[in-house]
């Protein structure tokens, strides 16, 4: 809920806040639009303003103004900006902000934030720093639940529906990191930007008033959970050439005056133990070593209590692992007394008193029950994307499929022409393929070590209109190309002729194209998927898809194109959505007002219903096999200290255990195998499940070798359909011997 409240004293909201749903976008900010906003921070004393400016009593009210209740809940705030940016944060990363010190209207103090709008779509952006100080804290995001502030429309109104606000957050990071890798990108959370008038609010704010909005962050549209607030931003739509004043900033958060409570303390090793405690920790008393001492009277090493040698934190899962001084004897019972940790509260807390946690110093036991669940293995869960001939051979990969985002694009009929989109400024290209049709030299290739094709089929409606590297649908007066700053549909910014890089692509088309593969060049092709990750369009090709792709979009688009393959191509196996990661398998980007506009039904099994119900009517099944993307969160980088090796390790359980919470910002039990198989068997049974790509990262490391010889092991145990790896580990690295110890561990074709 958003309150608009001119110039009174602070009111309860009408309407209380809830938990923010579970949902994510996969979507990462990437380059910033340029020259939107002039930002001032306006320097004056109280009492320059005219009265008029500043009506007499507003002051009082927002420094009083603190002690609000929720759901019974005491609120603290914050400060962010008051009179000047609180330690920790910066305003340095708006829409091309420039930051001067002038006089101005204030609403209470000496300083008030003047926003100039240059143009539409700009924004005011407070962020988290980096900065390690004394006085700089993190901001976890389940204790924060909404932004005061004062705004000031200087001498015009303007109505609500002028603003919007989002809310950025990570669960990897404690403050604000722009991300610009290509997708998957699973490290920036952010809401959908709302504006004002979403929550039915109406009327204008008044000119020469201040005026006092309170925002309820589990309000916005589409609020993924993370970690961490790292920030929020307020964006204009249509304030060209008009100049407003913000003022005393703050975060609202729940009271907490509970100390932090150690929960267990356990041992994976004889050399380290690791406590669990029920909340984040100010890291600096959380990594003190002094803080924790450790005692058995079954070992003379620690009959005397010794203090820990080092002392590491994981925030992600709340928990302190201790390098010992003495290696622990296994049965032997141990105590850890913990004293003086803090937590990171707004008023942070200390445990009042000693805790002690005993536990038995135990190594793991592994059991193999060789004869149960026993099923046949599918050979085709061992694919890869895009591999080389020579690779396929010497790993006897089973199944090579063509897709990534540019396979989107591919024009067929000109054989060598994709258009990169997001990845790649939008550039038309060859890819360094000078042959006549790369498509029909993969298939041949493919068949040729008797692998069998996944091949992307395009259905967004556009394809590549040469492959010159120059032609791009961004053009930039230089000469060279751009990005539109990273605009997205649900960050809108230039708009594309997407006639410039791009020509025309229908139904007709794509039916051609397999009538060429199958009839023409006499080619077996077994999956044949309906595009790649049509649902983030809206973000990856925005140039000739600057809208959000909606449920409807989705299902009609797939229902079109697979009906009409089917008609040509009985044999071939359909394959969709091709949805690209968690938030996206229960959401669209059409966000929350899409959703509710299908009953809350979350997006998957609602286009598994919908497709089984046309297929009912029409006497014709379309879809043969669920296909999505998984990557885990946070894993798919090329990180191994440590602390993120032996997470990327347990993340596979991911893929099967009801009982692992994922410890990413999905902070929820995955279980993707066996949710999909039950998803399926409640709205399409009959339908296969399969995982078009797939990464867990560093896999020239033996810790990602492991983690992807441990994925494989999976997939055959849970009974997947088909699997293929993104994109191929390289030859004689770690990740390449773990594929080739299921593949052909024998140089001789020897397989599981």
């Amino acid at each position: 809920m958003i309150m608009a409240q001119p110039s009174q004293p602070s009111q309860q909201p009408g309407q209380q806040p809830t938990q923010p749903a579970e949902r994510r976008t996969r979507a990462a900010f990437r380059a910033w639009p340029r020259a939107v906003f002039v930002l001032i921070v306006a320097l004056g004393v109280i009492g320059c303003s005219t009265g008029e400016d500043q009506p007499a009593t507003s002051t009082q009210e927002a420094t009083g103004d603190t002690a609000l209740t929720v759901e019974g809940q005491q609120i603290e705030t914050v400060p962010v900006f008051d009179d000047r940016l609180a330690p920790g944060w910066t305003l340095e990363d708006g829409w091309g902000v420039t930051v001067t010190e002038q006089g101005g209207t204030v609403h209470n103090g000496q300083r008030a934030v003047l926003v100039l709008g240059q143009q539409n779509n700009g924004a005011l952006f407070f962020a988290v720093t980096q900065a390690k100080t004394s006085t700089a804290r993190p901001f976890p995001r389940r204790d924060y639940v909404g932004l005061r502030f004062w705004i000031h429309p200087v001498d015009k109104p303007f109505t609500l529906n002028e603003l919007a606000l989002a809310v950025v957050g990570s669960s990897k990071l404690a403050y604000w990191s722009r991300e610009d890798q290509s997708v998957p990108q699973q490290d920036v959370a952010y809401s959908g930007e709302t504006k004002l008038t979403f929550l039915n609010l109406s009327g204008a704010l008044p000119a020469n008033t201040w005026t006092k909005m309170e925002v309820w962050f589990n309000q916005l549209q589409s609020t993924p959970p993370s970690r961490y607030l790292t920030g929020f931003y307020m964006k204009g739509d249509a304030l060209a050439q008009r100049l407003f004043y913000i003022d005393d900033v703050e975060l609202m958060a729940i009271a907490d005056a509970a100390p932090p409570v150690p929960l267990q303390a356990s041992t994976n090793s004889l050399d380290a133990i690791t406590i669990s405690f029920n909340k984040d920790l100010d890291s600096n008393t959380a990594e003190d070593p002094h803080n924790y001492s450790i005692s058995s009277p079954d070992d003379p090493a620690y009959q005397q209590p010794q203090t820990a040698s080092t002392a590491s934190y994981d925030p992600a899962n709340l928990g302190v692992s201790l390098a010992l001084p003495a290696v622990l004897q296994p049965n032997a019972t141990y105590t850890v007394t913990i004293s003086n940790i803090a937590d990171v509260a707004v008023k942070p807390n200390v445990m009042p008193v000693a805790a002690q946690l005993s536990f038995t110093a135990q190594l793991f036991l592994v059991q193999v029950d060789a004869a149960k669940d026993m099923h046949p293995i599918s050979p085709w869960i061992y694919g890869m994307s895009g591999t080389p001939l020579e690779y396929m051979r010497a790993l006897s990969i089973t199944l090579n499929n063509w897709g990534g985002n540019p396979s989107t694009r591919y024009n067929w009929q000109l054989g060598n022409a994709w258009n990169a989109a997001r990845d790649w400024q939008y550039r038309n290209g060859d890819y360094g393929y000078k042959g006549l049709s790369a498509s029909d030299d993969f298939i041949s290739e493919t068949l040729s070590v008797s692998a069998e094709v996944r091949l992307t089929l395009p259905t967004l409606g556009w394809v590549a209109k040469n492959n010159d590297n120059n032609t791009c649908s961004f053009p930039t007066s230089d000469g060279q190309c751009g990005d539109a700053q990273g605009a997205t549909c649900q960050r809108p910014g230039e708009v594309a002729d997407p006639n410039r890089a791009n020509v025309p692509s229908d139904v007709n088309s794509i039916v051609r194209w397999v009538q060429h593969m199958l009839v023409e060049m006499g080619f077996r092709v077994r999956f044949m998927a309906m595009d790649n990750e049509p649902d983030v369009w809206g973000e990856t090709h925005y140039d000739v898809h600057p809208g959000c792709t909606t449920y409807e979009e989705l299902r009609d688009t797939y229902l079109e194109y697979a009906a009409a393959v089917r008609q040509v191509a009985p044999q071939v196996e359909l394959l969709g959505p091709v949805s690209c990661c968690w938030y996206y398998y229960w959401n669209s980007m059409g966000g929350t007002v899409d959703k509710l506009k299908h009953g809350n039904k979350d997006f998957l099994p609602w286009f598994l219903e919908e497709v089984r119900k046309n297929d009912e009517a029409a006497g014709v099944r379309t879809l043969d096999v669920l296909d999505v993307h998984y990557y885990p969160a946070g894993f798919y980088n090329d990180t191994v200290d440590s602390k993120t090796a032996a997470a990327r390790l347990r993340s596979t359980r991911s893929l099967w255990d009801k009982a692992y919470l994922d410890e990413s910002w999905i902070n929820e039990p995955v279980y993707l195998i066996p949710r999909m198989k039950q998803v399926i068997a409640e709205n399409y049974p009959g339908t296969k499940f399969g995982i078009s790509e797939w990464n867990w990262g560093a896999d020239k490391t033996m810790n990602g070798a492991l983690a992807i010889a441990d994925v494989l092991g999976i997939y055959g145990r849970e009974d997947v359909y088909f699997a293929s790896y993104w994109r191929y580990p390289e030859i004689d690295q770690p990740g390449y011997y773990a594929f080739k110890m299921y593949t052909n561990y024998d140089d001789n074709g020897g397989r599981f």
